[in-house]
Order: C-alpha cells, then structure tokens, then sequence
C-alpha cells in the first residue's frame, strides 16, 4: 500500500537523522563541552566560571584545589584548607577548660595548643592560655578590653560569624605574638586607631563581610595582607587613608562602596604588590593615585563604572604584570595599559571599546582574556588568549572538530544534490498542478542556498587548517563572509515563507473548499513569490544597511557568518537576532504546524463516516513527517535562543552542532518530504523503471500501459474539469486535493 510505502520511507529518514545527529553531536563533545572542566574521576563537568568561586561544585573538590586557587585568592585558602584538615584529624577533649562540660561536645583540643570551638554557643572567650591556634566560629562572643590578656602566646587568632559590633580599647591588649587575625562575618562597622595597637607581630588582617564604612588603623610594621572586603567602604571620609604600612604585600577591598580613587588614599603602600579594588563603584582616580606603587605587580579595577582614565596615570606602575579591567565602559586605547603588562582581563568590554592597535603594540603581553572568542582574532601575536574557542573555530580552524567538518561537506552535498535533483524532476515532467510545481522548485533553490553557504564554509575551512588565527579577523569582516551570511539568511526565510504559504494555502483549499477560495494559479504563484522573495531578502540584507560603517552583524563573533547569537547574549544586532529567530521563525513554525493539524483534522471528520482509504492514510503520514521535521529542526533553536535571554547558558557543543548540522538539515530534507515521498513522484520514478526494464525485454508490459493510461488519464480528466467543472461537494473537494494527480 501507498500509505505503507510513505510511512516506512519517513520513519527510515527519521530514524536515519536522529541517529546522524546523534553522531555527530556525540563525536563533536570532548570529555566535557568547551567552557567546562571535568572532575570526580571525568565523571561530572563543571562550568569554568566556578572554578575557585569559593563554592566546590565536585566531590573531590578539584574546582577549589588550594594549589590552583591559591594563586587567584592567596595563601589564605591554603591555610583554612591546612587548619581545616589539622582540626578534623584532632578530636580529642583534653583542654581541661573550665566549665568544659557546658561546651566541650562542640570543642576540639590538642595537646592544649589548638582549640576549635564552632556552634558551642560561647558568649565569651574560653580561658586557655597555653593556645597558640585559637578558632571560635559561629558563637555569640563579644569582646571585653584585654580579653587576651593572658593568650601571650597566640599566634593565630579566628573570630568568625559572631555578634562582634565593636572593638574596645584594648581588646587585643597582650598578643604580642599574634600573626594573624580573622574578624570575618561579624557587625562591625567601625575601626578606631586603638583596636589593633601593639600588634607588632601581625602579619595578616582579614575583615571581610562586616559592616565597616570608616576606618583609622595604626602602622602595623609587619603587616603583609590586609582584606576589607565585603563591607561598606567609600574612602570618602576625612582623614581615611592607609597608614605606612612598610612591608604591606596584598591589599583586598573588593566589593565596597568606593566611587572614587584619590591621591593621597594610596600614597603610603609603596611596597604593595597587589591592590584588589573590584566590584566597586568607582568612576573617578585622580591622577597621581598610583605614582607611590612602583612595585605593584597586579592591579584589578574590575567590575567599576570607570569610563575614562588619564593618559599617563599607570605610567609609574612600570613593574605590573596583572591587570584587569574586565566589565567597565572604559576605552582602551593610548598609554593607559603599562608597557610591561603580561597578562591582560578585558572580559565584559564592548569591541568598539577597544584599541586593539594599542594591544598589539604591548611586546611582553602574553595572556588576554575577552568576553568572546571572536576578539582573539585581532591579537594573533598574544600566545595565550582566552576564551581559545566558541565551540566551532579555535586559533587553529575555522572547523575545529572533524566531526563538523564531515558534517558540513556532507549536508553541503546532500542539499546541493537533493535540490538539484527536485529541480530536473519537477522541471522534466508535464505537471499539471504548474502553480504547485513552481512553488516546490523556488522551495528548492532558497534551500539549494543553504548548502552553498555549507559549501563556502568547508572550502574556506580546507583553506584555512592550521592556522586560522591568522585569518579570523580578515575572514570574519570580509565581503564573502558577509556574503555568504546573507545568501544563508536569505536561504533560512525565503523557505521558511515559501512553506508557511504553501501550508495555508492548502489549509484554505482543504477545510472550507465551498469557502469561495480560487485554487491558485501560475500568475498569483508568481506574484506571491516575488513578495516572499522580497521579504527574505530585505530582512537579510538590513543588518549590511544598518551596520555598514563597521561591517557587523554577519561574522560578528563567529566565523560561520550565521547571526544565531546562542553563546553572546547581547551581541551587536541581538534585537534583531531575536526578532527574526524568536519572531518570524517561532510564528511561522506554529502557522504551518496549525495549518497542517487543520487540515488533517478537516479530513478526520469529513471521512469519519466511511472507512479509511489509503488516500486518506498516506495524507495523514505525510503530513505527520512535515510537520515532525519541521518542528524537530526550528524547535530547538527557538527554544534555546529563548534560554539564552533568561541566562540559560548555552554549551558551545550544542551551539556548534545546532549552527553546523541542525539549521541547515531542514533544506536537505525538504526536497524528500515535498518531492520525493509525493505519490506522483514515486509513480513517475516506477513508470520509468517499468518502462526501461519492459524495453530491455522487448516490449511493454500490461503493467507499463496501465501506469501510462493513468497519467495520461489525469491530465485529460483534470482538463476536462477546466471546461466543465462538475457540482462540487465536501467529500469530493477534499478528495481531488489529496489524488496523485495534484500532488
């Protein structure tokens, strides 16, 4: 049966696509997608971003390893991590503390050297004077003047996450050997000169997470790292700045208040090597603000409003290796980025932002980070530059995984080929239904554009092997890549159209055939195609209009000159991304699937009464595999560009197998769904095997003459309805629409 036929053909190219899809998609994924690592034995990928964020994401703890992130927090995770361990491996209670049977379940004592109170609900600071480590987190402590008085031999102090709102006179009175402090999680809000006097020893000062808007600290001698972030910090008050701290190393004031940077704030740390002044609100740094740190090595600014910066201001920094200006407004252009600079964070920062005339002038850069993959084009010398791929191209390919690449030549061919082939059948054959064939083969050439666009991209990728990073910058702002975007888009909505109307048109023929709707003809198919065809390439070529002056929109971020914008959220020409993608394309997609279910729907009734016939049962298939193909190949991309807008991030695996293999699958399977399945097709192919096979045997079989008579039958009866059209009912409207005449 025909119907059987249909179906068999349609669930074998379903099945034959997912499983292709499934193979490419599988080999195209390294261990973990690209912006991801793997841990736990390779068994869970994790996102790059939470790599050291303080948060362990794998059961290893990989993500926070103290050897790695010590680099980008310091040595303060190797130490928590150190007394961490030391403290678990101690659970002995032998402190002999008074009144230990009120508190000594949730303390932990060792040779009466280090003791770890946490949750014991302390409301004051345990008597152990012979303690050099003395941790109390989580308790309800509040300090008292000289409440270490006795603790002469303290050398490492923590007071973390208590109800501290203030620090008396004195209230390290006698920890002359203290070296490190913890106040982190506390209430304090303000820090007087007396606090910390006579700690000559401390080396480390930590006071994150408090609610401190003021500060007056004495001149700590030994002081290496101080960390003030997590508070409430302006430096706009009279007379806050930092005292001659002569052996300062780190200073931390991350994720404050401060707008403003001044002269004078700085102007005692000579010996600093890195200042941390991120997540701020800072828009102004007066010059002069750094003359005093010629020894400062990292400086990150990230994460401010700084729009502008004087030109000269980091010309004393002349030993900075690090430095980030990543999420400002800022322009990078002049002498605002010191000569020695190695590695450079410019992620979050608009293209037209930078100069990158002024980064590759820096001879001793090494390592940059931008926000997109696409920027490492402009910077070929800089060996190290992150991120090193978008999932489709790294430095190296514009293609970076065979598997895309076979799948680009592949579906390239198969477009090509199929299309080629629906163009010599349908232009060959005497079809009766001409406004229908003339729709079908404009379907053809807008999906025959698809894989000429495939067709470029896997011989520039061929052209480019090994060393794309050369090109990038050149390919992506050239004409053939705008070109080829173009001939793409213009590909992806021109067949779009081309179906939405064929869909409707049938679905007016079909649900109300006593509606008055003239069957279209040649002349309104004309008409209608120059307008479909007008649509698709104005909406292409806009975007050339709109961003003319610096040649983006089609190469923006991406090689593939395909404006899909999964990875970069707000790219340049996003609106108009989203509108095209997640406007034109959504609603078309649910007209053809609403016209389709229309239709099948109209004939269920019309036909309920009397018995399926097989006319009835390859309508149904076909129209099941359009709309499945459809939807399965358009759903995806609208679902994911949907995600992409609420901060759904995006795998650049997914990305790169939906831009390379997914979006141009429907114009390959186009050709068979509305061509090669149709009954008409497959009786014309079989008429010409029958009619060689009987020649070769001289002479025509029964068999032969009967599929001939048929055709010839057709045509004769449907010219004939021309002149005399019979008195037209539901049933054999319905009908004359779904024979192997008019299909």
């Amino acid at each position: 049966m025909k119907y059987g036929r249909s179906f068999l053909l349609g669930s074998s190219i379903v099945f034959i696509i997912i499983v292709i899809s499934a193979l490419v998609f599988y080999f195209s994924l390294g261990k973990c997608p690209i912006g991801s690592f793997s841990c736990d034995n390779d068994t869970l990928c994790v996102p790059q971003k939470a790599f050291c964020d303080k948060y362990s994401d794998c059961k290893d703890g990989m993500d926070e390893n103290i050897q790695y992130c010590g680099q980008l927090h310091g040595s303060k995770n190797i130490l928590n991590t150190f007394l961490g361990n030391k403290i678990n491996k101690t659970r002995t209670n032998d402190c002999n503390i008074p009144n230990a049977k009120d508190y000594e379940p949730k303390c932990k004592c060792h040779s009466l050297l280090l003791l770890s109170c946490r949750n014991a609900n302390l409301s004051s600071v345990p008597y152990v004077p012979s303690a050099k480590v003395l941790i109390l987190v989580k308790n309800r402590i509040t300090l008292e003047p000289k409440a270490f008085a006795e603790f002469s031999l303290l050398e490492l102090l923590i007071i973390s996450e208590n109800e501290i709102s203030n620090l008396p006179d004195n209230a390290f009175y006698g920890l002359q050997n203290l070296q490190k402090l913890y106040l982190k999680n506390n209430k304090l809000t303000n820090i007087e000169i007396s606090a910390f006097e006579n700690l000559n020893e401390l080396l480390w000062l930590f006071l994150e997470y408090n609610n401190i808007s003021k500060f007056y600290f004495p001149s700590l001698p030994k002081l290496l790292w101080l960390d003030l972030s997590f508070n409430c910090l302006t430096l706009n008050n009279t007379g806050e700045v930092f005292p001659y701290f002569p052996k300062i190393h780190d200073l931390v004031l991350s994720n404050n208040l401060i707008f403003e940077i001044k002269k004078s704030t700085f102007g005692h740390l000579n010996s600093l090597n890195l200042l941390n002044i991120s997540y701020n609100r800072i828009h102004t740094i007066e010059d002069g603000a750094f003359d005093n740190l010629t020894n400062l090595q990292e400086l990150d600014l990230s994460n401010n409003f700084l729009h502008t910066i004087q030109h000269g201001l980091m010309n004393p920094l002349q030993n900075l290796y690090k430095l980030r200006f990543s999420e400002n407004q800022l322009k990078i252009s002049g002498d605002i980025i010191p000569k020695n600079v190695r590695e450079l964070y410019l992620d979050g920062m608009n293209e037209d932002k930078i100069d990158f005339a002024v980064l590759n002038s820096l001879k001793n850069l090494k390592f940059i980070k931008f926000p997109s993959f696409y920027y490492c084009s402009f910077v070929p010398a800089v060996i190290r530059c992150d991120p090193y791929t978008d999932g489709i191209s790294d430095l190296k390919n514009l293609l970076t995984k065979p598997a895309l690449r076979l799948s680009a030549w592949l579906i390239a061919l198969i477009t090509i080929i199929g299309n080629v082939l629906v163009l010599w059948g349908r232009g060959t054959s005497r079809d009766e239904n001409r406004a229908l064939s003339l729709l079908i083969r404009n379907l053809a050439v807008a999906d025959m554009l698809m894989g000429i666009y495939l067709l470029v991209i896997g011989i520039q990728d061929a052209s480019y092997r090994n060393e794309y990073h050369q090109y990038a910058a050149q390919w992506s702002r050239s004409w053939t890549c705008i070109t080829i975007g173009t001939v793409a888009m213009i590909s992806s909505e021109v067949s779009m159209l081309i179906l939405v109307f064929m869909s409707v048109e049938r679905f007016l023929i079909i649900v109300n055939p006593l509606g008055g709707y003239a069957r279209l003809n040649p002349h309104a198919a004309r008409r209608t195609l120059i307008i479909v065809w007008s649509i698709g390439i104005t909406i292409s070529i806009l975007p050339i209009i709109q961003w003319r002056n610096t040649n983006m929109f089609y190469g923006t971020y991406s090689g593939m000159c395909f404006p899909l914008h999964l990875i970069n959220k707000f790219p340049v020409g996003w609106q108009y991304s989203a509108f095209v993608f997640l406007g034109i394309n959504s609603i078309s997609l649910l007209l053809i699937a609403s016209a389709y279910c229309g239709m099948f729907i109209s004939v269920w009734r019309t036909r309920r009464a009397a018995l399926p016939t097989s006319a009835d049962c390859e309508f149904a298939v076909r129209f099941f595999f359009i709309v499945f193909t459809n939807a399965a190949c358009w759903a995806p991309i609208i679902v994911l560009k949907i995600l992409n807008f609420f901060n759904v991030e995006i795998s650049a695996d997914v990305y790169a197998w939906m831009l390379v293999f997914i979006l141009p699958l429907n114009s390959a399977v186009n050709p068979v769904l509305y061509t090669f399945t149709t009954p008409k097709y497959r009786d014309h192919l079989t008429f010409k095997w029958h009619y060689s096979a009987n020649r070769s045997s001289n002479g025509d079989t029964e068999s032969s003459r009967a599929s001939s008579n048929k055709n010839v039958t057709c045509i004769i009866t449907k010219n004939n309805d021309k002149q005399n059209p019979p008195e037209p009912s539901i049933s054999t409207i319905n009908t004359s629409y779904l024979t192997d005449c008019q299909l």
